[in-house]
């Protein structure tokens, strides 16, 4: 890494440090330094092989103060073919846990998580939601279990959009079958409207996108909130198009998502009645950790989690940043993510690598 720092621009800095951060496998030992350039990171890393102190222009990571991690669970967006596969075969406590959704998932679906999530890439189906949801459900869920065998625990929880089931079940709000109806429920309700829009990331405040959407006239909403500079916008296929282009020539950051679906708009209206009505008979719990929702964006006191709000948690925007930002004001600032294992891995070396291994491809990935 060191080496491909050396001959990285200072312009692709950022997309090789978040990929390196975000995208890679986690072992039990790591080097970590804080730089500013790929030349100080360069430097850092190659003093830390040395065992000597970090030169100038890096620094070690401050270690978090709160008393214990807050599990962030992602959204629909973050699966891809494949992201259980080397859990299910090597860890055992993973595989349990997913067994044990899988046995509770498969009378209300029909079909099997655990045989979605083994079928090869080319004959994937998680472009469709209502596979999607109950699989990044699962996935996390068996996330959850491993951790916990290893002691880690939240302290409280949170979630985007379909994150928030998960969230509801770590907390001890809504028991394993309560959750899996919530998952199937909603997922299913969902189906129909696919192709009824589609969403796009902004790279802009909510009050200044709400500006920009004030245009449109209700053909495009606000679907999230997700941080003080970003934000998901979702609607009428050919107004995102144009919202696009119109911002492109401004510079302001602007992608569609590969989701040919309008989450969190108008076209989630028809699906009200049935969605309340699938969970009518929905007995939450109070929680044993602090769940903090994105539906509202502000803690206590908690949201009784039933029909009314999985409907709410459908059609809202989901205000992450706002309910992230309250577990900060309440002093958390450790947060866990709970997305699917990262995409990218090392090479399989059945000996050692070579002393100067061949560059990296960049890949240019944002958050």
């Amino acid at each position: 890494m060191a080496q491909r720092l050396e001959y990285t621009p200072a312009d692709d800095f950022y997309d090789v440090a978040w990929t390196a951060t975000e995208r890679r496998d986690r072992y039990e030992y790591t080097t970590a330094v804080l730089a500013d350039t790929p030349a100080a990171a360069a430097r850092a890393l190659h003093a830390a092989a040395r065992g000597e102190q970090p030169p100038a222009g890096a620094a070690a990571v401050r270690a978090a103060t709160g008393n214990g991690p807050v599990f962030a669970f992602s959204g629909n967006g973050s699966q891809w073919p494949g992201m259980a596969t080397a859990l299910l075969r090597d860890e055992p406590v993973f595989r349990s846990a997913v067994d044990a959704v899988d046995a509770a998932l498969a009378p209300l679906l029909g079909w099997s998580v655990i045989h979605e999530l083994e079928r090869p890439a080319d004959r994937s189906r998680l472009h469709l939601t209502e596979i999607a949801q109950p699989l990044l459900f699962a996935v996390q869920i068996g996330q959850v279990r491993l951790l916990e065998s290893h002691g880690v625990r939240p302290v409280a929880v949170v979630g985007h959009s379909v994150g928030e089931i998960a969230a509801a079940h770590v907390c001890g709000a809504l028991d394993l079958p309560a959750a899996c109806q919530a998952v199937a429920a909603r997922s299913r309700a969902q189906a129909p409207t696919a192709g009824q829009g589609r969403m796009a990331a902004v790279g802009l405040p909510a009050d200044e996108m709400s500006k920009e959407l004030a245009a449109y006239a209700g053909r495009l909403e606000l679907a999230g909130v997700n941080s003080p500079q970003d934000c998901t916008i979702a609607g009428d296929a050919t107004a995102l198009t144009a919202l696009g282009a119109e911002l492109a020539t401004r510079g302001v950051f602007f992608r569609e998502l590969d989701l040919d679906y309008a989450f969190h708009s108008r076209a989630m209206d028809p699906i009200e009645e049935p969605l309340r009505a699938a969970l009518s008979r929905l007995r939450p719990r109070p929680p044993r950790a602090p769940f903090v929702p994105t539906v509202t964006g502000g803690p206590a006191p908690g949201p009784r989690l039933d029909a009314a709000y999985w409907w709410h948690n459908v059609r809202r925007p989901v205000l992450f940043d706002q309910a992230v930002a309250s577990l900060r004001d309440a002093g958390h600032d450790l947060f866990l993510s709970l997305v699917p294992p990262a995409a990218l891995r090392p090479p399989p070396f059945a000996s050692p690598p070579p002393p100067v291994p061949p560059p990296l491809p960049l890949l240019s990935l944002r958050p």
